[in-house]
């Protein structure tokens, strides 16, 4: 899976989670650190907890 392919995957999940501004930034002509950042934002901070968790798993099901 390459690292677009990641990036894409992750916004899917946080989509399908009903975050909200959901967006897939390239960043390696920026920084050393990444080549892409995925950004959204929650309703609460409960909901922000549920995303990332669900993001996390998600990504471990995957094998990553």
């Amino acid at each position: 899976m390459t690292s677009l392919e990641e990036a894409k995957k992750i916004a899917e999940v946080l989509d399908a989670k009903k975050a909200q501004e959901v967006k897939v930034l390239k960043v390696a002509d920026l920084t050393f650190v990444a080549e892409y950042f995925v950004l959204a934002t929650g309703t609460s901070s409960t909901q922000v907890k549920s995303l990332a968790e669900e993001v996390e798993f998600q990504m471990k099901e995957a094998g990553r």
